[in-house]
C-alpha cells in the first residue's frame, strides 16, 4: 500500500479519535453535573492495537483496497463483493470504542472482548413498586439486530432471512426439542429411568453447540479460532452414535412395517419430533454447503454427516422407549 494512503488513514482516524475523545469529556461532564438518579452509565474502553489483527492479515488484496477507500471517504461500512454482506470499517469500532466481543473483521483492538463478557452489568435493585423505579439494563437484549440482521463469528453481518441464520435457529430448535425429551424421559412414572440415554441426549446437545459454531464460522479463520475447531471431534462423536444404535436395535424386534410417531407414550413421541426436525437441521445445512461451500472446509461436511446420523439415533431411540410399534395398516 502506498505511503499517501496510510498517511491518509491515519489523518481520518486520528480525526475520528478526536471526535471521541471530546464525546467522552461530554459524558464526563454530565457524569459530575446530573444527580445519580440520571448518571449515565460508564463505557469501558478498548485500547487500540497497531496494525493488523489476525482476521485483516488473511484478507484478500481487493477486500483490502475496498476498506482503505471506505475509510478515507469515512464510511462505516462497506459491501463484501464476493458475499454482497455488509461489513463494518475500523471507523465504525473506533465509536464504539470498545471491542464487542464477535471477533469482528475490521475489530481495531486486537478481538481483546473475544470469549469475554464485555460489560459486567451490575445485581439488579429490586423493584420499588413505584412507577419509574430504575433496573440495571439488561445484557439480554443489544438491540443489534432490530434492523433484521446479525453477526457470525468471524464479524460478517448477513441479513436473519439468510441460510445460515436458518440453519442456526434449527439446530438450536433442535436442542431445545431435545431437552424437552430428556426432562420426559427423567419423568418416567413407575419405571427405572434410562439414564445412559438421558446421558448421551445431553452430550448430543452439548456437540451441537459446537455444530453451531462451525455453521457460523465461514473462512477464513484467525489462528485461534481454527485451533478451537481443530479440536472438535464430530466424525469420532458419528462413530460413537452407531455404536450406540447398534446397541440399540439389537433389543427391537425386527422392523417389518413403517411405524406410525407415537409409541404409546409421550417419551417416544417426543423423540420422533426430534427426529423430523433433526432431518430439517440437515436440510438447512445442506443448503449452506450448496450455497456457499467455498466459504467452508471440511467441518462442515463431518458437521452434517454428524446430524445425518443422529435422525436415525433418534428413530432408535423413540423404538427403545415405546410401549408398542403403532404400524402401518393396508385397507
Amino acid at each position: 500500500m502506498k505511503k499517501e494512503k496510510w498517511l491518509a488513514i491515519l489523518a481520518v482516524i486520528s480525526t475520528s479519535m478526536l471526535l471521541i475523545s471530546r464525546r467522552s469529556v461530554g459524558r464526563t461532564f454530565l457524569r459530575r453535573h446530573f444527580s445519580k438518579a440520571t448518571e449515565m452509565p460508564k463505557l469501558s474502553k478498548s485500547i487500540v492495537v497497531d496494525g493488523k489483527n489476525d482476521i485483516e492479515k488473511s484478507l484478500p488484496a481487493d477486500i483490502e483496497e475496498i476498506h482503505t477507500n471506505a475509510v478515507l471517504q469515512g464510511k462505516d461500512t462497506y459491501e463484501d463483493p464476493a458475499t454482497g454482506f455488509t461489513v463494518f470499517t475500523r471507523l465504525a469500532h473506533l465509536k464504539k470504542e470498545q471491542c464487542c466481543g464477535c471477533r469482528c473483521r475490521h475489530c481495531p483492538y486486537g478481538h481483546v472482548n473475544v470469549g469475554k463478557k464485555v460489560s459486567q452489568v451490575s445485581k439488579p435493585k429490586a423493584l420499588s413498586g413505584k412507577p419509574g423505579g430504575n433496573v440495571a439494563h439488561s445484557n439480554v437484549y443489544t438491540k443489534g439486530g432490530d434492523k433484521g440482521s446479525s453477526s457470525l463469528y468471524n464479524g460478517e453481518r448477513r441479513r436473519k432471512s439468510d441460510p445460515v441464520f436458518e440453519a442456526l435457529g434449527t439446530v438450536d430448535e433442535l436442542s431445545s426439542q431435545l431437552g424437552l425429551a430428556r426432562a420426559l424421559l427423567r419423568e418416567v412414572d413407575g419405571k427405572t429411568r434410562n439414564e445412559k440415554l438421558m446421558d448421551f441426549i445431553e452430550s448430543i446437545q452439548q456437540e451441537l453447540l459446537n455444530v453451531g459454531t462451525v455453521i457460523a464460522t465461514p473462512t477464513p479463520y484467525s489462528p485461534d479460532v481454527k485451533e478451537i475447531i481443530s479440536r472438535y471431534q464430530l466424525a469420532e462423536r458419528t462413530q460413537e452414535m452407531e455404536k450406540y444404535i447398534d446397541e440399540m436395535d439389537s433389543t427391537l424386534a425386527p422392523q417389518r412395517l413403517f411405524i406410525l410417531p407415537g409409541g404409546g407414550n409421550s417419551q417416544s413421541a417426543q423423540l420422533h419430533v426430534c427426529r423430523t426436525t433433526c432431518r430439517r437441521a440437515e436440510r438447512r445445512m445442506i443448503e449452506v454447503r450448496d450455497q456457499y461451500e467455498e466459504q467452508y472446509d471440511d467441518y462442515l461436511r463431518q458437521a452434517t454427516v454428524y446430524v445425518n446420523r443422529m435422525s436415525d439415533f433418534l428413530f432408535v431411540a423413540a423404538r427403545s422407549v415405546a410401549e408398542e410399534d403403532i404400524v402401518r395398516t393396508y385397507k
